[in-house]
């Protein structure tokens, strides 16, 4: 079920995102949720999902700041099952997808001022688990690691 390419239902994302900003500090939370519509063609509905993230970074000069956040998941489980997808593996079932995960999550950010990299941003940032409550037996996250460089023009 995990393999799949979408959903395959009409899906509603509603989000809602607040920042601040003070000083050197700026914070922030957003969540965004996936509410499935119906049943896809294959008899089955992924289950609803919930994203929660809460940040705070400081940024001690103009180029550089350093950042950590929560981020909290819960994923509901598959609500009935295609009769196409049956082996004797724990993704075949059904029951095995969805939980609750919370990672915690360092990072900084150096953002290019003046010259050739001006407009030049390099975001890293790294994260663990806090708490996994997975249903059924699936993999467990170790950790996460993320390299991100976007270029403003």
């Amino acid at each position: 079920y995990s393999m799949q390419l979408g959903s395959g239902t009409w899906d509603i994302k509603p989000g809602v995102t607040y920042n601040g900003r003070r000083d050197d500090l700026t914070w922030g939370a957003q969540y965004v949720g996936t509410i499935r519509t119906g049943d896809n063609s294959k008899g089955y509905t992924l289950g609803n999902r919930q994203d929660l993230t809460a940040w705070l970074a400081y940024s001690p000069r103009p180029a550089v700041s350093f950042s950590g956040r929560f981020a909290y998941q819960d994923i509901d489980s598959i609500d009935g099952a295609d009769p196409l997808i049956m082996a004797p593996v724990q993704t075949a079932d059904p029951n095995n997808y969805g939980g609750k995960t919370v990672i915690g999550y360092i990072g900084v950010n150096f953002a290019g001022q003046e010259d050739w990299r001006r407009g030049h941003r390099l975001a890293l940032e790294y994260g663990k688990p806090v708490s996994q409550d997975l249903n059924g037996p699936q993999m467990k996250l170790d950790s996460v690691f993320t390299a991100g460089w976007q270029y403003a023009f």
